[in-house]
């Protein structure tokens, strides 16, 4: 009787850890999903190469 309560908490407090690191992730700001949603922020972040002014002639 004492190993099934002793696993529910152990289970219970593992359950307690992964929520709480999930609450962590959502509540912070800097997420890729943040950025990677936020177009013109996307665009302000990407740089075109410069091509020579032979390339793309065929």
């Amino acid at each position: 009787m004492k190993h099934k309560l002793r696993f529910r908490m152990i289970l219970l407090a593992a359950l307690a850890v992964v929520c709480a690191g999930a609450i962590c992730f959502a509540a912070t700001p800097n997420t890729c999903v943040n950025c990677h949603t936020n177009e013109s922020l996307m665009k302000a972040m990407y740089k075109p190469p410069v091509l020579p002014p032979s390339e793309g002639e065929g």
